[in-house]
């Protein structure tokens, strides 16, 4: 006789001892798989646990059982009274609940082989890295953890994402702890774009991250939030083709009354999104047990306003662990149900919260892969002696010789035959994503990554133990390896950062980098959308969505262009006579060539057509000669080539919607090849142009021994002295629309041919703006290759002083203003002791202003130009002023910012120091959090780059009337305490002599006296020669007493413009300085050996 095997109880087939569990309160077996257990489990459970209780004897204490046996009893076809089970059950199932599951998830009730409605379970990190295999770009994976804390948490945060190996869509967190937006804006994700919600206390706060590759929206109209007590984020992912995706993540305080959020604002937030019907899914720690449901009443509230908007839970074990107490407080609440979905708490000790995440199937539509393969070349293998040996062995001759006929199929066939001899000892390899993930947290070392994967070991272990005695081994051997484990990391972290401050602390650019990756957690990488919203549709393949991006930056000249009336008067006009003086290129060599070859960074990309600067650094004296011979061909020739005439450009997202072309700035990558070359010409145009004094004095931009705070002090002294003597101003702050890009190229090539640039080097010019191309790249996508006739080259080294020369002659169109530039920044500037005639000469320039914009094709911005009226103190206009241009009104402000610099109207640099002390605060944040990894000379090193460097900026121009009371003295103080782990009331004096910085007033000081210095001995430009004379009539060189080193003090009329105008302030400095050492005269010294002897007087003053 045949003995029938047991059936589960569950799910009613049949079962074997292995597979199996006996429930010790109904003596019934059921499959372990149908209890959510592991084989481990189960092993634990019958050796140890003797009061084990199946799912279906769990219905009194687990709210969620019924949905699984009435989903059970749907798959047998065997319907049940779903509520008759269990009385004490507070929210009904729907009657429809088959027909609603069999409409959303294709399922017929009859459906045998369908799953469990949630597959929810434990995960530890080797389970969930098996998981990538269920995700793809089709799938929606979210993530959610309330952290306790994201500033302390989130480089623990960030590596449990990197070695899950799971790159989730959407990062929900709660409990930020962040309490205002620029503390927020630092705790950034590698890929992820972020929006937060600061908490009003001490606890609570939400934050959502959304990976790059996900366009999305954010619902500010969503949000609930109530001060102290409640917050929320929400955001609306893009979905093509389908419907949109809501998501929201919430943080309800313990202190709020549930019956409050459950009336006034869960249901009200419910309200709203039933209205948009859809997929919505709400994350967060709601601080409702619902393994207690049955005990609370407004437990049962909360899961019948949920459930009747059909939402349903994700999650449905226990998230916190606190000793024996358990409790099932944090959730992913969806209305959208499938059989499909993926979810659980993952085994992670970050708080005392675990993380759940939910894998949701086929929710986006079908789209082509959002990022192509990146290929590198792989240099572990590279035999640098073969390869030099090769190098020597090739033929160059061949391009070289063809060179003279055909300079393109000359520099292709160099490219060529270069490209050949890489790819055979540095061939491309495909760039994992683990390794693209690892490469953001360099400290994390092999040893470090397997130290953690066995903290998570003794973790899970823990988590998963049944039996209290095996749970308690496994707690006490995971806490004792986590405390150890956390020193380790964190002193890796620190000499990491040393070892990174200490190479790069001269490059300032890298050690910004540095800073950044230490305060916001990210590598700064530059990510495009993998869709745009474009002609009221979403473009989701990714090489249409770069050839859209590429045709909006070929389109902006045009678009420009097409705003700018028509001119009656040619450009010529206003140039007046040409230069009779004739440019002449001469041929470079290969000293010359090898020289700005060592100029070049190795951690710059090598551009299209380029060949790697490790390669060229490496050869910069044997390619030389090769490369010298190729450019001279191509200046005597007169021919720029075409191979090196193609840009790569990446978006860049500045802000506001990423699904808007209009809100991406466009960054030129040219090859390194091209930079070399028109390097050499720059050389050589720079120093026609400078040596025959052809370029504006006021123009400060892109010019050797000018800057931006020569061009305000420039300004701003010629305000004081113009007030000082009574007058009215007007300071007019014009704006150019996309100046560089618009250049006119014809126009252009014309203007050159004006200042003495004729023959061959014209046409080589002309050569060099003519039919270049440009493609747009995005994640691994490369657009159509584009013709952009328009503008000078963005990234490109002549590009810049080019532009110059096109707006060199703007100051001939005028009569009476006075013009500054730095670069496309422009001013005019018109004073007179008559308001009736400012306002008329004014109007007069500005009208003949725009007829030079005009026939230059050059667009004003009118909407950004600002005006500002100057006057003096206690005198009052006597005119009404009504300055318009191109037919608009200005209407003066307060202030303007120029230059970084915040310039108001009354010169007394209020809002500027505010401005200031806002940078200063953050710099003292910055070295607060910097300094526990880097050591004492890396630290200070650190302080001049971020605190100094705004201390510092044009403080000639705004410091000259300062005490020390002032916010900005104050601050100094905190930063020289802060870098010195110095007590916040420690007296100063001995930190700032201890760590050779000087006080800010004795810098002004001394920055005062050298900058007469460099001016009387002609370091700084022309204009500034005859800014300051001596006393004496006698030769500053022949003096022998130090009276007789003092400066004449000019005649003022008022203190505010007058006496501490930075001209009579600075001598002020020098003459009271020059008193005080009787041993040598300060205009016998070097500039900078004079800086070094006042500072170190000060210095030893402050003792």
């Amino acid at each position: 006789m045949t003995i029938p095997k047991p059936t589960c109880k569950l799910c009613n087939k049949p079962v074997s001892d292995k597979s199996s569990i006996k429930c010790n309160f109904c003596s019934q077996v059921s499959h372990y798989k149908c209890n959510y257990l592991t084989s481990v489990d189960s092993h634990l459970i019958k050796n140890f646990n003797e009061n084990w209780q199946c799912l279906h004897c769990s219905r009194n204490m687990f709210p969620f059982v019924e949905l699984h046996d009435y989903k059970f009893n749907i798959a047998t076809g065997n319907k049940i009274d779903y509520t008759a089970n269990n009385d004490k059950l507070s929210f009904k199932t729907p009657p429809n609940l088959s027909e609603l599951y069999n409409q959303f998830n294709n399922l017929s009730s009859n459906n045998e082989d369908s799953d469990d409605l949630v597959n929810c379970k434990y995960y530890n990190i080797e389970e969930m890295s098996n998981l990538k295999d269920s995700i793809n770009n089709n799938s929606l994976s979210l993530f959610h953890l309330n952290i306790s804390s994201l500033n302390k948490h989130i480089d623990n945060l960030e590596h449990l994402l990197t070695t899950s190996n799971v790159n989730f869509d959407v990062i929900g967190i709660s409990e930020t702890r962040i309490t205002d937006s620029s503390s927020a804006s630092k705790l950034k994700l590698n890929d992820y774009s972020q929006e937060f919600c600061p908490t009003e206390s001490n606890a609570g706060g939400t934050a959502i991250y959304v990976k790059n590759s996900r366009p999305y929206k954010p619902r500010h109209d969503l949000n609930i939030h109530k001060p102290h007590h409640l917050e929320s984020t929400f955001i609306e992912l893009i979905n093509p083709k389908k419907t949109n995706v809501i998501i929201g993540c919430i943080y309800r305080h313990p202190n709020m009354e549930l019956n409050e959020f459950n009336e006034d604002y869960l249901n009200v937030l419910l309200h709203k999104i039933s209205k948009e019907n859809k997929s919505v899914f709400l994350l967060g720690d709601f601080n409702v047990d619902l393994l207690k449901y049955d005990k609370h009443n407004a437990t049962n509230e909360f899961l019948d306003s949920l459930s009747s908007s059909f939402f349903l839970p994700t999650i449905l074990l226990p998230t916190r662990n606190v000793g024996s107490s358990r409790t099932l407080i944090d959730n992913i609440f969806s209305n959208y149900v499938s059989h499909e979905i993926i979810s659980g708490n993952i085994c992670a000790s970050i708080s005392d919260h675990l993380p759940q995440f939910c894998l949701i199937p086929n929710i986006y539509a079908n789209s082509i892969p959002s990022k192509s393969n990146v290929y590198e070349r792989n240099w572990s293998d590279f035999n640098k002696e073969n390869f030099i040996l090769d190098f020597f062995a090739a033929d160059w001759t061949t391009a070289l010789n063809v060179g003279y006929e055909d300079v393109n199929y000359s520099f292709e066939c160099f490219l060529k035959m270069f490209n050949v001899l890489l790819d055979k000892y540095a061939p491309f390899k495909k760039v994992t994503k683990q390794q693209i993930k690892f490469k953001s947290k360099p400290w994390i070392t092999t040893a470090l990554q397997k130290s953690i994967e066995i903290k998570n070991v003794f973790f899970t272990k823990y988590i998963k133990s049944k039996h209290q005695n095996i749970k308690d081994i496994f707690h006490d051997k995971y806490k004792r390896y986590r405390n150890l484990l956390s020193t380790l990391l964190k002193q890796s972290k620190k000499n990491y950062y040393n070892d990174y401050f200490n190479i790069n602390i001269s490059n300032i650019k890298n050690t910004w980098k540095g800073i950044s990756s230490i305060i916001s957690n990210s590598n700064n990488t530059l990510n495009a959308p993998s869709c745009l919203s474009y002609n009221n549709s979403f473009i989701t393949n990714p090489q249409e969505v770069a050839n859209v991006f590429n045709n909006y930056f070929c389109s902006i000249a045009k678009n420009v262009h097409s705003q700018i009336k028509f001119s009656f008067r040619d450009f010529q006009f206003y140039l007046g006579n040409a230069f009779e003086k004739t440019f002449f290129t001469t041929p470079t060599d290969n000293l010359e060539v090898s020289d700005i070859i060592a100029t070049l960074s190795i951690n710059k990309s090598q551009g299209p057509n380029g060949i790697p600067t490790r390669i060229l650094l490496m050869l910069k004296h044997d390619i030389a000669p090769i490369l010298a011979d190729l450019f001279n061909i191509s200046f005597s020739s007169g021919v720029f080539p075409s191979i090196l005439k193609i840009a790569k450009v990446i978006p860049v997202h500045k802000k506001h919607s990423r699904l808007d072309c209009n809100n991406y700035r466009p960054i030129s990558i040219l090859s390194n090849l091209d930079k070399i070359l028109e390097k050499l010409m720059y050389n050589r145009l720079y120093r026609f142009l400078e040596d025959n004094e052809l370029i504006y004095p006021l123009q400060f931009g892109f010019r050797k021994s000018y800057s931006t705070s020569l061009a305000l002090l420039s300004l701003t002294e010629n305000i004081k002295q113009e007030i000082d003597d009574g007058k009215f101003g007007c300071g007019i702050f014009i704006d150019f629309q996309k100046a560089f890009d618009t250049v006119d190229h014809n126009i252009l090539i014309n203007k050159l041919q004006h200042y003495g640039i004729r023959g061959i080097a014209n046409d080589w010019f002309k050569s060099y703006l003519t039919d270049r191309k440009q493609f747009v790249s995005i994640n691994g996508f490369n657009s159509d290759l584009e013709f952009n006739n328009c503008g000078v080259p963005q990234g490109s080294i002549l590009g810049p002083l080019l532009f110059l020369i096109y707006i060199n002659d703007l100051h001939n169109s005028i009569k009476f203003c006075k013009t500054h530039h730095f670069a496309d920044d422009t001013n005019l500037l018109y004073f007179n002791k008559s308001a009736k005639q400012l306002n008329k000469h004014v109007n007069y320039d500005l009208k003949h202003i725009v007829n030079w914009l005009n026939a230059n094709k050059i667009c004003l911005n009118v909407s950004k130009t600002e005006l500002v009226v100057f006057k003096p103190l206690k005198k009052s206009l006597d005119h009404d002023l009504c300055i318009k241009l191109n037919g608009k009104r200005l209407y003066p402000t307060s202030s303007v910012k120029y230059l970084g610099v915040r310039i108001d109207s009354n010169l007394n640099w209020k809002e500027h120091l505010n401005a200031t002390a806002i940078k200063l605060n953050k710099a003292n944040a910055i070295l607060s959090k910097v300094r526990h990894y880097v050591n004492e000379s890396t630290l200070k090193s650190i302080y001049y780059a971020i605190f100094e460097s705004h201390f510092n900026y044009a403080s000639i121009v705004w410091a000259q009337k300062m005490n020390s009371s002032n916010r900005l003295f104050l601050l100094h103080k905190k930063a020289i305490r802060t870098i010195n782990f110095a007590n916040w009331n420690s007296h100063t004096d001995p930190l700032f002599y201890s760590s050779k910085i000087l006080k800010f007033s004795d810098k002004i000081l001394v920055e005062n006296c050298c900058f007469i210095s460099k001016a009387l001995t002609h370091v700084l430009p022309p204009l500034f020669h005859d800014w300051f004379t001596f006393a004496s009539s006698t030769h500053c060189h022949s003096l022998r007493s130090a009276d007789l080193g003092i400066l004449k003090v000019p005649s003022f009329n008022t203190m505010t413009h007058g006496r501490f105008s930075f001209k009579i302030n600075a001598i002020y400095s020098w003459n009271s300085l020059q008193n005080q050492f009787k041993d040598f005269i300060f205009c016998n010294i070097n500039p900078n050996k004079l800086k070094t002897i006042l500072t170190n007087y000060f210095l030893n003053n402050s003792q």
